[in-house]
């Protein structure tokens, strides 16, 4: 990026000639005594090292956001670690640690009551914009400041290109390659920034791809400057000259290009229908956007120092990937791949059983999976819970879609080799230092929401909780076979517990053939007479549902894993619930922890019903905390 251009110009370029105010040519005059003075004022009021500033100034405002991130998960612990997991009195003294925790509770209270909330899931999917106010707030911020430090300061042009580079072009480069440190680290599926704000890679995930789109903005910027000034001043004889005479010109076109076509290939509509093209193309566009701009920036101004940390980064990252959670794990699965066995469940669905695997993990965490075969490239996110059937084992459940889980179903296979990497995700609170907790999920979202009743169902004795609340929607009465061998144990081993009404697990079978709404309930449906939101009903389709009052097991399970009938643990309605309204009717505790996995829809609406309930926190003195947690792998 020189800053000096002193060659002589071609003819046609002097045509094109720019004449400033007091009568001096930026092309004919470079040699002019006036032309220098005016150089050397031009640095004066612009210097151009000064530039490098907007870097440091770019990457400040990101660190301010992690160090208030990290303050909020430092709080967090604090509050969990204060209640000690047992259940006590609750102490109003106002005391200074008292004062600290309840003014810690009201901040958490108001900040979630605005981050909580979700907008219109169709609308800004589709555009690719996140639907969390509090994701929203955070990327607009980085945004305006980016853009009023980019944008603000003036002038924008020297008066003649051969006074120096644009400012404009300088900052607006400098700031996207400031950027580009985040951009990678916020890639990898173990990350320091997700470590420090206490936040899984998927959660992180939007911020990584508005952090490329940020970047490919100011990039493009940066061009777009060069190329207005050296046309202003010699039309196209001035540009083509300047890309013959500049070989940082001609450096700067292949990382630009690798950079618009990975913001090109991470479109929604690409990561959507064919995820597998996408994950192959982004690596290799990534490594060659990385080589390709260092050698376009090294050595100006410093920058290619970005680009030191950047692979130090990530490389520390990848490493201790591979050695904590992927192939080089020590243990018995240490570079060695598994068995995992297959059945298909219910309608479109697929069970994996992955037994002889050494790995600790923690409810609501996911595995990465791939499949030796044709197809090992291809990486996989599936949340795992404990196997009742198989003990020691992990259990994966699948929704045959597209790709993948589509061809794995039709493939009527009965084991496949796979390669387990992981565990990731899972919640950044300690369950048990809550005294409610609601798992509210759809479909395959069980998979999500059962690890924490199974986990901590046999705890409510020993630690805060007191409650546990599972709300279940499903399409069919067969999907319940999913999960079928887990009911059964839980509302074995915790059926003291669920006739007390500590546990509630209450499924909602919603399929077209014999569903009805919450907010317009009717004696009969499709020709199958029913009472509104009973439980315990034979099914035959086609007929009509009579109600049994037998005892209600498990034991009763066909071949085809349809249920004909449910024990008394188990609330089963028929009928699509409002979950607002559900959740508004909840009586809840002082420490209340919402577990939500599913549709898009019903996390939005969950989203915005917790958001709503911050303000018991602020009414009601014996309600200290509504915390929600979504499980989310819209990347």
């Amino acid at each position: 990026m020189s800053d000096g251009i002193h060659s002589h110009c071609n003819i046609m370029m002097k045509k094109r000639d720019l004449v400033l105010k007091n009568g001096l040519r930026c092309i004919a005059d470079m040699e002019s005594v006036l032309y220098i003075k005016l150089e050397e004022e031009s640095q004066l009021a612009v210097p151009w090292a000064y530039q490098a500033e907007y870097g440091k100034f770019t990457v400040y405002l990101i660190v301010v956001i992690i160090f208030v991130c990290f303050v909020k998960k430092i709080l967090l612990k604090y509050l969990d670690s204060s209640e000690n997991f047992v259940l006590e009195k609750r102490n109003h003294q106002e005391t200074p640690s008292w004062f600290l925790k309840k003014t810690t509770e009201k901040l958490l209270a108001l900040n979630r009551y605005f981050s909580y909330r979700r907008l219109p899931t169709a609308f800004f999917s589709a555009l690719g914009i996140p639907t969390s106010v509090g994701t929203i707030l955070i990327i607009l911020a980085v945004i305006i400041y980016t853009l009023v430090y980019c944008f603000v300061p003036h002038p924008y042009y020297r008066a003649c290109a051969g006074f120096g580079s644009p400012p404009l072009a300088v900052r607006s480069g400098i700031i996207a390659i400031a950027l580009v440190p985040f951009v990678f680290a916020l890639s990898g599926k173990v990350n320091i920034i997700g470590w420090l704000v206490g936040l899984s890679y998927e959660k992180l995930s939007i911020f990584h791809q508005w952090t490329s789109v940020i970047c490919l903005f100011f990039s493009w910027v940066h061009t777009v400057c060069f190329l207005y000034q050296a046309f202003r001043e010699g039309g196209t004889d001035g540009m083509q000259y300047q890309w013959k005479s500049q070989l940082i010109w001609r450096t700067g076109v292949p990382p630009l290009l690798f950079l618009t076509l990975l913001w090109l290939f991470s479109l929604l509509f690409i990561r959507k229908y064919i995820y597998e093209l996408f994950l192959q193309f982004h690596w290799i566009l990534a490594i060659g956007f990385y080589v390709s701009l260092f050698y376009h920036v090294y050595p100006e101004l410093n920058t290619h120092m970005y680009l030191v940390g950047t692979i130090v980064i990530w490389f520390a990252q990848l490493l201790y990937r591979l050695v904590s959670k992927g192939y080089l794990r020590p243990g018995k699965t240490f570079m060695t791949s598994s068995i995992a066995t297959i059945t298909l469940k219910g309608i479109g669905c697929i069970e994996l059983i992955v037994k002889d695997i050494d790995m600790d993990y923690s409810p609501g965490q996911h595995i990465l999976l791939r499949t030796i075969d044709k197809d090992v490239v291809e990486n996989h996110p599936f949340s795992i819970f404990p196997s009742s059937h198989s003990p020691g084992a992990l259990k994966i459940l699948m929704r045959a879609q597209n790709g993948f889980t589509k061809s794995l179903y039709l493939s009527q296979c009965t084991a496949k080799r796979i390669l387990v990497d992981g565990p990731y995700g899972g919640i950044e609170r300690d369950v048990r230092s809550f005294t409610n907790l609601y798992l509210i999920c759809s479909g395959s979202g069980i998979s999500s929401c059962l690890p924490f009743l199974i986990r901590y169902g046999p705890l409510l004795q020993e630690t805060n909780l007191r409650f546990i609340r599972l709300e279940w929607i499903i399409r069919y009465e067969e999907d319940i076979s999913w999960v079928s061998d887990e009911l059964r144990y839980l509302t074995t081993i915790l059926k003291r517990s669920f006739l007390e009404g500590r546990i509630v697990i209450k499924i909602y079978i919603c399929s077209s053939s014999h569903c009805s709404d919450l907010m317009n309930p009717g004696p009969q449906l499709n020709g199958h007479s029913f009472e509104k939101g009973g439980d315990g009903f034979i099914v035959n389709e086609g007929s009509s549902r009579k109600r049994t009052d037998s005892p209600i097991t498990f034991e009763n399970f066909d071949k085809n894993g349809s249920a004909t009938k449910f024990s008394d643990c188990i609330d089963l309605k028929y009928y699509k619930p409002s979950l607002d309204q559900l959740m508004n009717q909840y009586d809840i505790g002082s420490k209340n922890c919402f577990v939500c996995s599913g549709s898009d829809s019903l996390k939005t609406t969950v989203s915005n019903t917790v958001a709503k309930l911050q303000l018991k926190v602020f009414s009601k003195e014996q309600i200290d905390e509504c915390y929600l947690h979504t499980e989310s792998f819209g990347y």
